[in-house]
């Protein structure tokens, strides 16, 4: 769960910026075939630019906060784990009065 958490926090801005440079491409495009000066033109991959960029943040912010969020809970629960295994087995070694067997 966590890695894929991860993966899409990590992925969503290259897919943002991936929109971004084709909605670029979509601009030099219509300068290429209409010479500039048509403004209406070029809107519209500017709008995909920016669209696309947006929507690689919206979802990977919320994505990395709950990344975030969910990989501190669980360091934290492999921290309890582990303090009560230190905790486990020193009550089991004065329970045998520090002879403990080797298995």
């Amino acid at each position: 769960f966590l890695s894929a958490l991860s993966a899409i926090a990590g992925v969503s801005p290259l897919l943002g910026f991936l929109g971004t440079v084709l909605g670029m491409v979509q601009i030099f495009q219509e300068i290429s075939q209409k010479h500039i000066g048509q403004y209406e033109a070029l809107a519209g991959g500017i709008y995909v630019a920016l669209y696309t960029t947006v929507a690689g943040l919206v979802v990977a912010i919320p994505a990395y906060l709950a990344y975030r969020a969910f990989a501190g809970i669980a360091d934290r629960k492999r921290q309890d784990m582990e303090d009560w295994a230190v905790d486990l087995m020193n009550k089991l070694d004065k329970a045998t009065g520090g002879k403990g067997n080797a298995v």
